[in-house]
């Protein structure tokens, strides 16, 4: 295969090039694919949406904006990294074996880092940030809290798929599987890579009161997938994040806790922040040790 050719001659520029347009193409055929069956599923029409979309108290829009956001999740993130791998013959996902202790501690890892991850937010808040710019935190916090209100298990479910699943898959195909990596590849400087794919991780979101922590967070994906050279660890990790938020927010949870999952940076005091560090650092070590062990057949 020609493309196959093109793509293999080992140049950084021209397989991002590459990628970059296949995701562009991907995400305009999903874009016209959820237009298309916008008005099939739901009873609200795509040039109607720009008058409603403010009304995030609408049930029909808010499905209506899950069902865009699925689409454009799959355009975006999942379809790209799929269709770059069959044309280019690399194998993305890696080695797919993970062990049970592993697996725990980057689930202890991510659930311990939520403080100071939190306690960053209210960093980055401190940081003026133009007006113009808080526009886009704004409405993003608004979808958001729109999307949580669950009434059922199954919205449950549909969020969990929505705002998890695909997002854990696709972000870290995409960023971890893909740019880390070849940023890697090329430079040879493998912290440097992973501090630049998270910062772009975090910008991309469009969320800059954010910007910090999904940095943070992005960083930790990163090392989690460096360490491991198993893409499914970093799409674990990501999905515990996203998850808990989801199932944190779910009634039947939210009705027992006494704090806004939102909201959750104005709870946590610095040494709390200092002590997840701490944590989460002796857990980085541990998880590293036991790769390390894994990776010479101990």
């Amino acid at each position: 295969m020609i493309l196959k050719k093109f793509l293999s001659d080992n140049i950084l520029s021209r397989q991002i090039i590459t990628y970059f347009f296949i995701t562009l193409v991907s995400f305009i055929v999903f874009t016209l694919l959820s237009i298309f069956l916008l008005p099939i599923f739901f009873n609200i029409e795509y040039s109607s949406l720009s008058i409603i979309i403010d009304n995030y108290s609408n049930q029909s829009t808010i499905n209506a904006l899950k069902f865009m956001q699925l689409f454009s999740c799959v355009g975006l993130f999942i379809a790209p990294p799929f269709l770059y791998a069959y044309l280019s013959g690399e194998n993305i996902f890696l080695n797919i074996k993970i062990s049970r202790q592993v697996i725990i501690l980057v689930i202890a890892i991510m659930i311990l880092i939520n403080p100071f991850v939190s306690f960053t937010y209210f960093l980055n808040q401190s940081i003026g940030i133009p007006e113009w710019l808080t526009k886009y935190d704004q409405t993003a916090y608004l979808v958001t809290k729109a999307f949580l209100v669950m009434n059922s298990p199954i919205d449950l479910i549909i969020n969990l798929l929505i705002l998890a699943v695909l997002p854990a898959i696709g972000e870290e195909l995409v960023f971890r599987g893909f740019l880390q990596k070849k940023i890697i590849s090329f430079s040879n400087k493998p912290y440097l890579a992973i501090l630049f794919t998270a910062f772009l991780f975090s910008i991309i979101h469009m969320q800059f009161e954010g910007v910090l922590p999904r940095f943070i967070l992005g960083s930790v994906l990163g090392f989690l997938f460096y360490f491991s050279s198993n893409i499914w660890i970093p799409i674990i990790a990501h999905f515990i994040n996203n998850s808990l938020i989801v199932i944190l927010s779910y009634p039947a949870l939210n009705n027992k806790i006494s704090f806004d999952i939102l909201n959750l940076e104005n709870f946590i005091r610095w040494d709390q922040a200092a002590l997840s560090l701490i944590a989460v650092s002796v857990l980085f070590y541990l998880f590293k040790k036991k790769i390390d062990l894994e990776k010479k057949g101990v």
